[in-house]
């Protein structure tokens, strides 16, 4: 499924998206755990606009396919792999990515994006100890989503709402939160070194996530944020 003809490529989605629903989705119910071990390679294929919903593909092959605008709902992902992946305007509703490679995957198409497009949206979903270097999210809405020990280097989330999103001792060396709106956003023993938080917005359950956490000093903040989270470490410290 590598047609880029728009008009071509939905239909060859839709007749998928059939066979998903027909053969594929009764047949993942009755597979045993040793048989569930067997990988499904959509590598390279443009199946914009897809809905994998209710599905377990574990573990999976995306790598370098074009997935704009796709839907996951309740998708099992764990230890997929989605290197390079083009996810831009995706939704991701109850997704398991525990684990998964997502290395490079763009989410998010910065430059030639409207006010009226529609965002990416991760939403209640796990990326436990996920592979996410140098993934594009910016702009993107991320809520009640857990990047537990997750490999964030260099991820970009300029632009981003983030709100009840958990980066508990995720490696964010160098990642790009400038201009982000962090709502409840979780830090607790996150590498913060080099990480970019200039313009950010910040509550004040976030701030005291980052305060109790010393790596934010080697960090890049605006100088009034610098000072409200030397304040804070103050107050931390007599407590």
């Amino acid at each position: 499924m590598d047609n880029q003809d728009p008009t071509i490529n939905r239909l060859l989605v839709q007749v998928f998206e059939q066979v998903i629903d027909i053969y594929l989705k009764p047949e993942l119910t009755k597979l045993t755990a040793t048989e569930r071990k067997f990988q499904l390679d959509l590598s390279g294929c443009y199946i914009n606009g897809i809905t994998l919903a209710n599905l377990s593909l574990t573990p999976a092959n995306l790598s370098e396919a074009h997935l704009e605008r796709a839907v996951f709902r309740q998708t099992q992902l764990i230890g997929a792999r989605l290197q390079k992946a083009n996810l831009t305007y995706s939704y991701m509703e109850a997704v398991n990515l525990d684990q998964a490679n997502l290395k490079e995957a763009v989410f998010s198409d910065y430059h030639n994006r409207s006010k009226s497009d529609p965002k990416t949206k991760l939403i209640h979903s796990s990326f436990n100890q996920a592979n996410l270097i140098s993934v594009q999210l910016k702009r993107s809405t991320v809520v009640n989503t857990t990047f537990r020990e997750a490999r964030l280097q260099e991820i970009h989330l300029d632009g981003a709402n983030l709100s009840g999103v958990s980066f508990v001792r995720a490696n964010l060396n160098t990642a790009f939160f400038k201009g982000a709106n962090l709502e409840r956003v979780d830090f607790a023993e996150a590498d913060l070194q080099k990480a970019k938080f200039q313009w950010a917005v910040f509550d004040e359950a976030t701030l005291e996530s980052i305060a109790r956490n010393p790596s934010w000093m080697k960090a890049d903040f605006d100088d009034d944020i610098t000072q409200r989270l030397k304040d804070r470490m103050l107050t931390v410290g007599q407590s």
